[in-house]
């Protein structure tokens, strides 16, 4: 299959399972360059990467790009090699394509974007205090959380993925993530008591 072939195929992926394991799928992908086996294998993925993208304040338009820069990688790669499962090989793919496209186009304007631009109301989320979307941008670039707690606190709260599915998404230990958001809530409580704002 190649890149031309890959790029036409995600219009028409089919996300229903047939019964067949993630492993059963990648072996014949790698075996035999099935096309519904890339079909399923990506398509089950194909979602929550596309919010990965736009999380990580990739302009709609470009997302489109960058979905399909990273199925033609995950597509190249499962073609060379046979990796035990998919989940944490295609989001690091899909971390290294957002990092070649901010790389090509410089930062993003905004330090954050969040596509449903919903805040989650868990009683430990110290963003629920800010009334707009601007406010929370301005508050994470401001309060100092650095870029890797910005990623967990984004993809947990914004996004509503378990700590466990974070920890997938980015490729760590699940203990990591929660590291990263406790700190993440402790710089952000410290920094809208220093502004006198009640989290």
């Amino acid at each position: 299959m190649g890149e031309r072939e890959i790029r036409g195929a995600l219009a028409g992926l089919d996300q229903r399972g047939s019964g067949m394991s993630e492993r059963e799928w990648l072996r014949r992908y790698h075996r035999h360059g099935d096309n519904e086996a890339f079909r399923q294998l990506f398509g089950h993925y194909r979602e929550r990467i596309w919010k990965l993208i736009l999380t990580r304040s990739v302009p709609q338009a470009d997302a489109a790009i960058v979905l399909q820069d990273v199925a033609v990688a995950f597509a190249f790669y499962l073609k060379k090699q046979l990796p035990d499962h998919c989940s944490g090989l295609i989001y690091k793919i899909a971390h290294n394509k957002i990092a070649d496209y901010f790389r090509k186009t410089g930062p993003p304007a905004m330090p954050l974007e969040v596509a449903d631009g919903q805040v989650d109301s868990e009683r430990n989320n110290p963003m629920k205090a800010l009334e707009n979307q601007q406010e929370v941008h301005q508050m994470l670039f401001q309060s100092g959380i650095n870029e890797k707690q910005r990623q967990a606190l984004v993809l947990h709260y914004y996004q509503g993925y378990s700590a466990g599915e974070v920890a997938t998404i980015l490729g760590i230990p699940e203990e990591t993530v929660k590291s990263r958001l406790y700190l993440a809530r402790k710089t952000i409580r410290a920094y809208l008591e220093k502004k006198k704002v009640r989290p």
